[in-house]
Order: C-alpha cells, then structure tokens, then sequence
C-alpha cells in the first residue's frame, strides 16, 4: 500500500508540473513554429514538454485547424512504441485541478482546437529517457474518417510553455 501511494504521489505531482508550469515569457520571434497541412488539415505549433526521467510523463501540445467545410473528429494519438499516448483535459473545479481522459475532439469546419498548457493536451507514458532536446518526436493523429497524419513535435525542456 506504501508503494502505491508513493506512486500515486509522483505520478499527480509530475503531472501537475507538466501542465501548470508558469510561462516563461519567450517572444513569438524566439518560437521555431512547425506547420503541416494535409487535405483539409493543418497542424502548427507541435512541441512536447519532454521530461527524460524514467518512468515519467510528458505532454504534447498543438494547433489544429480544420481548413475544410466538413468537421472532423479527432479520435486518437499514437506514439512510436514503447511510448503510449492519451488524449487529456485538464478540468479545475473549486480550485482543484485534475486531468481527464477524452475520447474524441470534434473541430467543426474552419475552426481550431488548441492543445496548451492547462487545457487539453496529448499525456505521454512511457517515454525513452535518451531522446536529445529540440529534435522532433513522430506522433500519429486519428481522426474518424480514418484519415491518419504524422506530425513531427519538437522536443522542448521540461521547463518550456511553449515550442522552444
């Protein structure tokens, strides 16, 4: 029960550092924004806040928006083994923050969903603890269509709040 415990413990404070983190106050000219566009989906700022320590998580942030006249649904996130990643939500309710799992985001036509700091993001388990800072990290997008997209994230330090 001890162990249990301690790991409860770890697991809700890295968690919490990976999405409360204060900004750090880097400038938009100081960001290294990637973009990619399939079809009638485009993906920009895609960065994770890589923490290299064994055993811990990480979160993935990015813009997504839906440049075509139809919605789609984003129904999951895949990462290259032995990762394994989660669509989340952060939700605070009486002043006390917790995440939750979601199934899907649905991006109604011509509109965006932003995974940041705080808010929704991509939770990754498992994590290699030898990836280098600034190099990038596949992840695979799916949405509902079964339209796939891999998106090259820039790994950013554990301290980032935004794409470094």
């Amino acid at each position: 029960m001890g162990l249990r415990l301690i790991f409860s413990i770890t697991f809700t404070v890295c968690a919490f550092i990976l999405v409360f983190l204060p900004f750090s106050g880097q400038t938009m000219s100081q960001k290294q924004a990637m973009s990619q566009i399939s079809g009638e989906i485009s993906v920009n700022n895609a960065w994770v806040r890589y923490n290299p320590m064994s055993g811990r998580s990480s979160a993935a942030y990015v813009k997504i928006e839906n440049l075509g006249n139809n919605s789609v649904r984003l129904v999951g996130v895949s990462a290259p083994h032995p990762a394994h990643a989660m669509l989340h939500q952060t939700i605070t309710t009486d002043g006390i923050s917790r995440m939750s799992h979601l199934d899907s985001i649905d991006i109604a036509a011509g509109t965006s969903f932003v995974f940041e700091p705080r808010g929704a993001h991509i939770m990754l388990m498992n994590m290699p603890t030898d990836l280098e800072m600034k190099t990038n990290l596949m992840l695979e997008l799916s949405f509902a269509s079964g339209k796939k997209l891999e998106v090259p994230f820039k790994l950013c330090p554990l301290t980032a709040s935004e794409i470094c």
